[in-house]
């Protein structure tokens, strides 16, 4: 990323002459010089050159949803340091072995691929880390080592913002390619890191389930809970109603609102129906029910007969009350 101080080569006027990364005994850098380096990496790459990789998908709200995490192409490291420190100032060795034969997810049963990459800033030191990717995968030697390396210069700070966050839900279209680019929080920005905005000591989580941008998440946990308040029967009736099964499915934050607004309507005259019940003898309610063909209060086809049921109680409680 260039730019990232002022400067089109990413070092300052006055601190890290190129001589100072060769690897001579004899040169060093002040702790200063050593800070900056290591702030510098620190920085987030311009968010234009991340990309997105799809990590879990499901369908809801009539849609297909990814979870997506960003990542940084491997030549977005090497440019960073290649700005900070020059080409001669770094260094890298990779050793790879492969595992056993084993079961997978998906596909064939394969090897792994085990590959440990040794980064050295030379005015910093050396770090080493780990990755691995499928041997029977055309591209998983190439995998592997840029997962080590890139593991390796979060070491460093470089790219170690990029752990932070477990991802974002965005829609996909049929071959499951993100429609839309998520919005990064400031700390994951350039201009916002060198501001000073940081990430929590948690790693961020998206709080919204999957739920597109226009939902109203607690629209659908109150839903939700009108399972138990309603009972099976009567929630997957009304659900029914709008070609439904679960809450996730609804398509649009209007149909959401509706249902929930039935559900809560539903609710309360089947409170009222309990009450009159309450009120009737067994054989007075089970009267009342049968005039509407109904063998139980949950057995009503839509509100308004419902409505009517309710009514009917009613009137038999005041009649009742009236002969008392």
């Amino acid at each position: 990323m260039a730019n990232i101080n002022g400067h089109r080569n990413g070092r300052d006027s006055e601190s890290m002459p190129v001589v100072l990364f060769a690897r001579s005994k004899k040169n060093t850098l002040s702790q200063q010089q050593l800070l900056a380096l290591m702030e510098k990496l620190k920085v987030p790459f311009d968010p234009a050159s991340l990309q997105w990789k799809v990590v879990e998908t499901k369908k809801a709200f009539g849609r297909l949803r990814g979870r997506v995490i960003p990542y940084a192409d491997l030549r977005e490291y090497y440019k960073r340091l290649n700005e900070l420190v020059t080409p001669i100032g770094w260094a890298q060795t990779f050793t790879v072995a492969t595992t056993p034969i084993g079961s997978r997810d998906r596909g064939p049963a394969s090897a792994k691929v085990i590959a440990v990459c040794q980064l050295t800033v030379h005015a910093l030191g050396a770090h080493s880390s780990t990755g691995e990717g499928w041997a029977s995968d055309e591209n998983g030697s190439t995998t592997a080592e840029a997962q080590a390396l890139k593991r390796a210069a979060a070491c460093f700070g470089l790219g170690e913002y990029l752990y932070y966050s477990s991802g974002y839900w965005v829609d996909l279209d049929k071959d499951e390619v993100p429609l839309t680019t998520p919005t990064l929080p400031e700390w994951a920005t350039p201009a916002g890191w060198l501001r000073g905005a940081r990430p929590g000591p948690e790693r961020v989580r998206d709080a919204s389930g999957g739920v597109p941008d226009g939902f109203d998440l607690n629209i659908i946990c109150q839903i939700e809970k009108m399972h138990a308040n309603l009972g099976t029967q009567v929630y997957r009736r009304i659900l029914k109603g709008y070609r439904v099964w679960e809450p996730t499915q609804i398509p649009d934050p209007e149909t959401a609102a509706k249902v929930l607004s039935e559900m809560e309507a539903v609710e309360k005259q089947l409170h009222r129906a309990a009450h009159g019940f309450d009120r009737l003898s067994r054989t007075a309610g089970e009267e009342v029910l049968r005039s509407f063909a109904l063998k139980s209060i949950s057995d009503f086809g839509d509100l308004p007969t419902l409505e009517r049921v309710v009514s009917a109680l009613e009137e038999k409680v005041s009649a009742l009350d009236s002969a008392s």
